[in-house]
């Protein structure tokens, strides 16, 4: 019989931190950018960052699921379909902007799309009741390795002998700015799209610089997922059953909550 290792971290589980950084060398700020990863492996936050010139990669696979699945392979188990998600308004954050729930629904639109509906989600009111719980933040704090524009943790019950992680709560903070300037949509669309790619269970990032889980935005990649990202989430739920969409079963944004 497999041993279920249950790690102790902040709720008592396996907490996997995917931390979003922007960096830019001096001169050329709104051109490169690096995204920061980091990951509490077995217990203990050790975190990483993509930093410095992003190389290209010689990986040719359609997907890169191999490639970010050294520590385990996470996902959400399939009786929690659809994810219920809420989604925080942000009216009185600095620098929040009315289309962010709008481009933030969208970003989990497309995921669900692109595991041909093994994914599904529906926009809940009420935090307590939510899988997924997504918050703007005006704190991007200024790092060693860049600021952080993003933080998602997904808590994971974790047996060690598969080598498995069974999601069953996630957080997105959203940065709604930098310190120094505002983002634009395409820079919120992209940031957006790589925290709800953790969320649904993507623990690491892609080698190629296309990808919109890549370490860096480059001027290659494109606001919307790569062929390879599409690739990637389709195999780490390969078995699940296609549903039928529910994206579209929404309610209203909720107020902060200040209970």
């Amino acid at each position: 019989m497999s041993r279920i290792h249950f790690l102790l971290t902040e709720l008592s589980a396996l907490s996997l931190l995917c931390a979003l950084t922007f960096t830019a060398p001096a001169g050329v700020f709104a051109q490169s950018w690096s995204y920061g990863y980091g990951q509490s492996t077995r217990g203990l936050d050790h975190p990483t960052y993509g930093y410095g010139q992003p190389g290209e990669s010689a990986a040719t696979d359609l997907d890169y699921l191999d490639d970010i699945s050294a520590d385990g392979i996470f996902n959400w188990p399939v009786e929690k379909f659809p994810l219920k998600v809420y989604i925080e308004r942000g009216d009185n954050v600095p620098g929040y902007r009315p289309n962010y729930p709008n481009i933030l629904r969208a970003a989990f639109d497309e995921w669900a799309r692109a595991s041909r509906n093994r994914l599904s989600w529906v926009e809940v009111g009420n935090r307590a009741a939510a899988d997924v719980v997504c918050q703007f933040t005006a704190q991007a704090p200024e790092r060693d390795e860049g600021t952080e524009a993003g933080r998602t943790k997904t808590y994971t019950r974790f047996d060690t002998a598969t080598n498995h992680g069974t999601i069953y709560k996630a957080t997105v903070g959203l940065a709604t700015r930098l310190p120094d300037r505002e983002m634009s949509d395409e820079e919120i669309t992209k940031t957006f799209l790589h925290e709800v790619g953790h969320a649904f269970g993507l623990a690491g990032h892609s080698p190629r610089r296309t990808d919109i889980m890549f370490a860096r935005v480059s001027p290659s990649m494109p606001p919307r997922l790569s062929q390879h990202d599409r690739a990637t989430i389709l195999r780490l739920y390969d078995g699940y059953q296609q549903a039928q969409p529910v994206a579209a079963q929404r309610g209203p944004v909720a107020a902060p909550d200040r209970g």
